[in-house]
């Protein structure tokens, strides 16, 4: 998948074989790699791998977009995201106040520049039985920058996950020297 890839579709579903059936990026700009926008997505079995060693420009792998309020991303692989900012494997843009219903199961993050799995402000979200490791950032990182302190994380669960090889595990809350 060369470039971004915006799914605007409501309701689509990826199915795939864990650990054979592999989206891998070739080329882009930046930005993020693939872009979810619309409600109802799920994935199931497949490996989404943003190819940094060969795509070096700063880019998300998987973002998920404000106006996406239910996902379910099972048996699934984000890796080798790349640059130091954005880097991350899978994120959720922060949605918060709204109520989502985001669910994270028996996943693997691994080798990204920035995070493995990036929960920004949302409310309701589910990472569970997950395994990150190798990431340059955190494994699971669940916080957001607010200067206003209006947006939070709520509602996020964070369950029976494994973290090794990062540069820290799991953090949950936001510790910056900006808050």
């Amino acid at each position: 998948v060369n470039g971004q890839w915006t799914i605007n579709q409501p309701n689509t579903v990826l199915l795939g074989t864990p650990g054979q059936s592999v989206l891998r990026r070739a080329s882009q700009a930046g930005g993020a790699w693939i872009s979810i926008q619309a409600n109802g997505f799920r994935a199931d079995g497949v490996v989404f791998d943003a190819n940094g060693a060969e795509v070096t420009q700063p880019s998300w792998g998987v973002q998920i977009g404000p106006q996406c309020m239910t996902t379910d991303f099972h048996r699934c692989a984000f890796l080798n995201a790349s640059g130091p900012s954005l880097g991350c494997g899978l994120v959720f843009l922060a949605s918060d106040p709204t109520v989502c219903q985001h669910v994270v199961r028996d996943c693997e993050f691994a080798g990204n520049a920035a995070h493995g799995v990036w929960v920004q402000a949302c409310d309701g979200v589910l990472v569970a039985g997950c395994r990150a490791h190798n990431n340059s950032g955190y494994g699971i990182c669940i916080d957001y920058n607010d200067a206003a302190f209006r947006q939070q994380a709520r509602l996020v669960q964070v369950v029976g996950n494994r973290c090794w090889g990062n540069d820290r595990g799991i953090a949950v809350g936001n510790f910056n020297a900006t808050n």
